[in-house]
């Protein structure tokens, strides 16, 4: 347990193992021991990830759908357009996970621990990872987990929440036109909130709807079932079945997260602050942050001065 890596990753989501799986196809890395850390080595969807490309991307072979138009809709105002030559991508996280495991796992040097992280700290020349049952060493510890509150005790950057719930629905009949996604829309009762219903149709008869709101609080799990279930009420669908669920809620704020970063400690995907504060998007950030990370990486500098405002 004293081995001292060269490189941890902490948290093995979206942020970690696009750095894992851009370690894996950079030969730099090939030589270097990496240890990824998590409470479990995820084999389920359980979050679906979304963003804009006006071309062909990396990620395209594992896309669920993509759409060409989306819609928008408010009680005053509704719009249904092209959004050319841009498109929405849909990627749902189990085919990016298993994706990116099947890389790590030809690699002698990288290997996971299950483990609850608890502390990461600079010592040194050198940077400490305690965990419920170990303590690690390394010279750059990768961490994607928020692991304090800081960023709600102060004042200077308001903090709100997107929080929301997503069922995917099958329908008996084909009920959605899978060429347009509903990016918004308002029609849903605000309650004193800003929320919306999100849809996303893959198939003719299947779609994911998503009620999402932004406020400081979360709301008890049966009220956003009840909203999602009085929506597919009124827009006729009477009987569907419910493939999946979701739940997630992202913090939005312009908290400067990446200030946290040290020697030989750095933070990335939310708790780095890549989440784009005003829309809650992620994955983009991430896919665009880990490459640049990568190479910065390479330079072998102090962690502390990757991120600038």
């Amino acid at each position: 347990m004293n081995k001292l890596y060269d490189y941890i990753i902490v948290g093995a989501g979206a942020s970690g193992l696009m750095t894992a799986y851009r370690m894996c196809s950079d030969t730099f890395f090939d030589d270097k021991n990496i240890l990824i850390i998590d409470v479990e080595k995820k084999s389920k969807n359980d979050r679906t990830w979304c963003f804009w490309e006006d071309s062909e991307g990396e990620w395209d072979g594992i896309l669920t759908t993509s759409w060409k138009k989306i819609a928008f809709k408010s009680e005053g105002f509704c719009k249904d357009d092209s959004i050319a030559p841009y498109q929405y991508k849909m990627i749902k996280s189990i085919d990016f996970y298993n994706t990116v495991w099947n890389l790590i796992d030809t690699k002698e040097n990288i290997t996971f621990s299950k483990n609850t992280v608890s502390n990461i700290k600079q010592q040194a020349d050198k940077a400490t990872v305690f965990t419920d049952t170990n303590t690690f060493f390394s010279k750059v510890v990768i961490n994607s987990i928020i692991l304090n509150n800081d960023y709600l005790k102060q004042i200077k950057y308001p903090v709100l929440k997107q929080h929301f719930v997503g069922f995917f629905v099958k329908t008996k009949q084909d009920f959605f036109n899978d060429t347009t996604a509903t990016f918004m829309d308002f029609t849903v009762s605000q309650k004193s909130n800003t929320r919306f219903m999100y849809v996303l149709p893959y198939a003719k008869n299947m779609a994911l709807f998503e009620y999402t709101l932004f406020s400081s609080t979360l709301l008890p799990y049966k009220e956003y079932v009840t909203e999602i279930e009085n929506y597919l009420s009124n827009k006729g669908i009477k009987e569907f079945e419910i493939l999946e669920r979701e739940q997630g809620s992202i913090p939005m704020t312009c908290y400067q997260f990446w200030k946290n970063n040290s020697k030989n400690i750095i933070h990335i995907g939310t708790a780095g602050g890549w989440t784009k504060a005003s829309t809650g998007f992620t994955f983009k950030n991430i896919s665009k942050k880990s490459e640049q990370l990568i190479g910065y990486l390479k330079q072998e500098k102090s962690l502390k001065n990757f991120q600038k405002k």
